[in-house]
């Protein structure tokens, strides 16, 4: 009963600093914590606040997958998103309050974990920023100008590098500008196999279901695979091809039915689909119950689909898959 009430109190204090940062005369107000960036984030990606990157923002490049059109062209959607490097006043401080109030920062140590971990959360985003890209150390791409979340979307056509091959880039941005400034691009072909894997309480512990577990192993905690999970990867990474792409999405189970339905408008797209069962934490039993798993994978065939608790059933699964696809 505790833990609902702790969860509640948050996610309405949450809701409340929200509603007062969006109130139209706080956009006014001179005082207001809510910095022009985020102004702009309400306002719309109609603005004149289109630039290069300065040396105070944070850039992320994200790794993406080339893949070949049907005219047998190398393509790669880039993804780019760009912060402030400022937090706005006060924010940290209240989520680090709150942290310390239910204990779960008691130490310098943990409170500097805290600190670092949500800098990420409270950062503006920043529209219309253009972002230039040394592909390949070799070819010069710039990004469209970020939308109202700060994010550029742009599809390139790519030099051949061949199936497999992995090119790294780099961010062309001045001094002092931080975040993720490098990236990755894996030249994948059109066949072969692909993996699509959730990341939480799949291949990390999160406790998604449990408010303060979740908080605790989301801002503070080492990060912790599930057991026998890295081994099993490790194996299925050696058992498909080496250039087989894997995608890596951090959301429960459940939200990535919709993600995953696409896939049935192309019969024989989906060869297989494994549940890891999570039996650890509160809520599971609804969850898990085999007519939510029959709905949830309606229209798939029964024999494409398995639920696991163990990676050892997940491996023979597998490895059973792979050997019936190869004859």
């Amino acid at each position: 009963m505790e833990i609902k009430f702790d969860f509640r109190f948050l996610k309405n204090l949450l809701v409340n600093i929200w509603r007062r940062l969006i109130n139209p005369k706080a956009l006014m107000n001179t005082k207001s914590i809510l910095k022009l960036p985020l102004q702009r984030e309400i306002l719309g990606p109609c603005h004149s606040f289109q630039g290069y990157i300065t040396g105070n923002e944070t850039v992320w490049l994200f790794d993406n997958t080339a893949y070949q059109s049907a005219e047998g062209n190398w393509m790669a959607e880039f993804v780019v998103v760009v912060f402030s490097q400022d937090i706005p006043l006060g924010m940290a401080s209240i989520f680090l309050d709150i942290a310390q109030k239910k204990g779960l920062a008691d130490t310098s140590e943990s409170i500097a974990i805290i600190q670092d971990r949500l800098s990420s959360w409270l950062r503006d985003v920043l529209p219309g920023r253009v972002v230039k890209i040394n592909f390949g150390h070799q070819n010069h791409l710039s990004t469209s100008p970020g939308g109202a979340s700060g994010i550029s979307c742009d599809l390139y056509n790519l030099p051949d590098f061949g199936n497999g091959t992995i090119v790294s880039s780099k961010a062309n941005v001045p001094s002092g500008t931080d975040g993720l400034l490098e990236m990755k691009t894996l030249y994948a072909g059109p066949e072969g196999w692909g993996l699509i894997s959730d990341i939480d309480d799949t291949i990390k512990v999160t406790q998604t279901d449990h408010p303060l577990g979740f908080m605790i192993e989301t801002f503070i905690a080492t990060a912790t695979p599930i057991e026998g999970m890295p081994k099993l990867y490790a194996d299925i990474a050696k058992l498909i091809t080496p250039f087989s792409p894997f995608f890596y999405v951090s959301s429960s189970p459940y939200n990535l039915y919709p993600f995953l339905s696409k896939y049935r408008m192309f019969p024989g797209w989906i060869k297989l689909i494994m549940i890891r069962k999570a039996t650890s934490f509160l809520g599971r039993k609804p969850r898990n119950t085999p007519e939510r798993f029959n709905e949830a994978f309606e229209g798939v065939e029964k024999d494409h689909w398995f639920v696991f608790e163990t990676p050892d059933e997940c491996d023979m699964i597998i490895k059973k898959a792979i050997m019936v696809s190869r004859n």
